[in-house]
Order: structure tokens, then C-alpha cells, then sequence
């Protein structure tokens, strides 16, 4: 038995805290907003921001970003902020969880907590919401609500504060949506922050803790859902304007990811030893087929639109021109 699981289940049994900073005691990753791999500031919905945080809806005129204000002697550097520039604006976030976390939970108490502060324009609360699914690693299947038993009325103050609320992971639960909604529209100009989501096993809430247990190691743990990468790929020529990349990931993801450009590639020609400029969607292709492969590890890519390449010579590609995607 691990020193965590020992920790947890104890923690678990007694209602207590007990060694508050075990690395692993926090189900949420990237629950301090620390990493932001797809960019710091969105305008829209139905997209991911911070690292394995969902916006299930973005209305009116409201922006998602990362911010610096952090409650004090929090253990992470960043917060999530959203500010309305109309009114009738607002924005929700959620984070799923997945099978392999949830089902160690099954039929056990858990206590969700976050902190919150918002500006004196700011109105009403900002809750959280438990949903859940029988089915695996389907976000959004995970509809069926839990019952989530709060400390105090999440309703955000001008000054950090922590809330805290226990529910029961259902018995068939596969997978998890913890997502935060307001309870009415916004005004213009109002603003709201979050900080340290933490979710464990046990009905007291613990000192927040990140899941990696430190930047590097929540990094990891984003990355096997999403990176953005392919600078120094390996490639060969296989055609006048084609090249073939072969693109190691840095950690196992969780399943076979989809891969899309998302910027115009750069690779060296080393038939005139230049660097040339392709084309983000002409030739390109990242199905596992006519010898390239998408696998847990890696993925073999073709991208299009150079000149002068020439078959069967080496190329390199030299920017961050991919996404990969395991999310739920």
C-alpha cells in the first residue's frame, strides 16, 4: 500500500487531516490553474482553457483568463478569472473526471473545496454542481446529478475565501463533472476568481495539495490528456513537397490522441539547407494508415506544401506546429 492511499484512508476513516500535502490526495488535476497549454485568455464556449477545464458556456461578452491573484500562502501561482464587458454575461467551468480516478471512489464520502472572491459587482452565487455517468470516459453522458452538501452558501465575497461541500460518489459512478455555474446572469464589469479546487476522500478539507505534487509532475499529468509539440521531430522526405515526422510524446497519453495542425509547418530542406515554410492543411494527414501511425507514444505525421524536398532524404521539424488531444 502506498503512503497516499494509507494517508487517504485514513484521513477517510477518522473525518480528520492527516499529512495535508501527500502528493496525490487531490482527484483534480490541475485544480491551481497552474498550467494553460492552449493559451491564458477565451472568449467562447465549448472549449477547454487551463489545462483539463472545460467551458461548458461563455454568454454575452465575458472573458476566461488567467490571472495572478492567489488566495495567500496558496501553493500555486495562478487563479482562474472571469470579467463580463456587458450585460447578461457569464461564464461556467468544469472539470471531468475519469473512470480509472472515479471508480476507487465508488460509494465513498469526498469533500470538494475552491477558493472564490469576486468584486462588488458581482452577484449572487457561484456554485458547484456534481453530475456523474454509468458510462466510461463519456463527459458528456455525465449528466445525472449528485446530491452535494455545502458548508456555507457559495456565494463569493470581495476577500478570498474557501468554501467546502461532502457528496457520495455513486456505486456505479464512472466518471465525474465537477462544474461551477452562477445562479443568475452578470452585470457588466463583474468579476469573479477561483483558486486550489481540491476534491479528496474524507468530509474535512485538507490544506490544497497539487495532484502531481509539484509543477513539473502536474504537467505530466495534463500532458497525458493534451500537449502541443513536433519542434525536432525526426522526419524523412517522401515526396517534392511532402515530409513524413515522427512525433514522441512526453508522456504516455490516456488514449490514442487526435492530432491536428495548428500552425504552418517549419522543416529544414537539406537539399538546399533552408528552412522552408509548409502548409498547415495541404497534404497533411494524421490518420494511422499508408504507413503513418497514431499510437499511446507517438505519432508519424505527413504535412505538404514545401518545394524542392527530395524522396528519401532526412528532414527536421522546427516548431510546435501539433496538437494532441486524449481529453474526455
Amino acid at each position: 500500500m502506498t503512503r497516499s492511499r494509507d494517508v487517504a484512508d485514513t484521513q477517510d476513516n477518522l473525518g480528520g487531516a492527516v499529512a495535508p500535502f501527500v502528493a496525490g490526495k487531490n482527484r483534480i488535476i490541475n485544480g491551481g490553474f497552474d498550467i494553460w497549454q492552449r493559451g491564458t485568455s477565451f472568449t467562447s464556449g465549448s472549449i477547454y482553457s487551463a489545462d483539463r477545464w472545460y467551458l461548458p458556456a461563455v454568454a454575452g461578452t465575458t472573458t476566461v483568463s488567467r490571472d495572478t491573484d492567489v488566495p495567500t500562502g496558496l501553493v500555486g501561482q495562478y487563479s482562474i478569472k472571469q470579467l463580463t464587458a456587458a450585460g447578461s454575461s457569464y461564464a461556467q467551468w468544469a472539470t471531468p473526471l475519469e473512470t480509472a480516478t472515479i471508480v476507487p471512489l465508488q460509494g465513498r464520502t469526498v469533500v470538494l473545496s475552491w477558493y472564490m472572491k469576486a468584486n462588488a459587482t458581482w452577484s449572487g452565487n457561484f456554485g458547484a454542481n456534481i453530475y456523474y455517468s454509468n458510462s466510461t470516459d463519456a463527459r458528456a453522458s455525465q449528466t445525472t446529478a449528485v446530491t452535494f452538501t455545502e458548508t456555507a452558501a457559495q456565494t463569493p465575497t470581495t476577500s478570498w475565501t474557501r468554501f467546502s461541500g461532502t457528496f457520495v460518489v455513486p456505486s456505479d459512478a464512472q466518471g465525474l463533472l465537477i462544474q461551477f455555474n452562477p445562479a443568475v446572469v452578470q452585470a457588466s464589469g463583474a468579476s469573479l476568481w477561483m483558486a486550489g479546487v481540491q476534491l479528496e476522500l474524507g468530509a474535512v478539507a485538507t490544506p490544497f495539495a497539487r495532484a502531481g505534487g509539484s509543477i513539473g509532475g502536474e504537467l505530466a499529468l495534463c500532458q497525458r490528456y493534451y500537449f502541443v509539440g513536433g519542434n525536432a521531430a525526426a522526419g524523412i522526405c517522401n515526396s517534392a513537397s511532402t515530409s513524413r515526422f515522427s512525433v514522441p510524446f512526453p508522456v504516455t497519453m490516456r488514449v490514442a490522441p487526435t492530432v491536428t495542425a495548428i500552425a504552418a509547418p517549419q522543416a529544414l530542406n537539406p537539399t538546399v539547407a533552408e528552412t522552408q515554410t509548409g502548409s498547415q492543411t495541404t497534404d497533411f494527414i494524421a490518420t494511422a494508415s499508408g504507413g503513418l501511425a497514431n499510437t499511446v507514444a507517438a505519432s508519424k505525421v505527413q504535412f505538404g506544401g514545401f518545394s524542392s524536398m527530395v524522396d528519401g532524404r532526412p528532414s527536421t521539424l522546427l516548431n510546435n506546429a501539433l496538437s494532441f488531444s486524449a481529453e474526455l
